[in-house]
């Protein structure tokens, strides 16, 4: 293989860096990273939710444990959608959210009412869950929703 990525894995093994890896919006580039090289871990930027998340289960997942990759998770409320907002994950399209997403979002919403749990909690809870995830990526819309990430100066 030619590129970075086999510098990468050298910079490791000397010490230089601790870890190195790969995100992307799709499984297929990262499911290719993992077959042609030896990445730490990699960022799914929106293949992983309560709303979608069958191709990661069935085929991302099962590569990654079997090549010792870790996930940081980047799509646990799909761009706010699980929590309400008229737009799916990112990109151009955002905002054409197909109507089954809108159904099942309902469906795990009532779901989650009758056991008192706010579909937000849940949708948190579920992507931390996976063996292969070590981390999430969540945004906030405003300041005031994330106090710790802001300081004085």
């Amino acid at each position: 293989m030619k590129g970075a990525f086999p510098t990468l894995s050298r910079m490791r093994e000397e010490g230089i860096i601790k870890a190195w890896g790969t995100g992307v919006n799709t499984p297929e580039p990262i499911l290719r990273v993992m077959q042609e090289a030896d990445p730490d871990v990699c960022l799914l930027a929106s293949q992983y939710s309560l709303i979608d998340h069958a191709n990661a289960l069935n085929n991302l997942f099962p590569v990654a444990r079997q090549k010792n990759v870790s996930f940081v998770v980047g799509s646990s409320l799909n761009a706010g959608f699980i929590s309400g907002r008229s737009r799916y994950n990112c990109g151009q399209n955002s905002w054409k959210i197909p109507a089954e997403h809108i159904v099942k979002r309902d469906k795990l919403r009532a779901i989650a009412n009758q056991f008192g749990v706010d579909l937000r909690t849940a949708a948190l809870q579920f992507s931390s869950a996976p063996d292969v995830a070590v981390s999430l990526v969540v945004g906030t819309h405003t300041e005031a929703q994330s106090p710790a990430l802001v300081t004085d100066g």
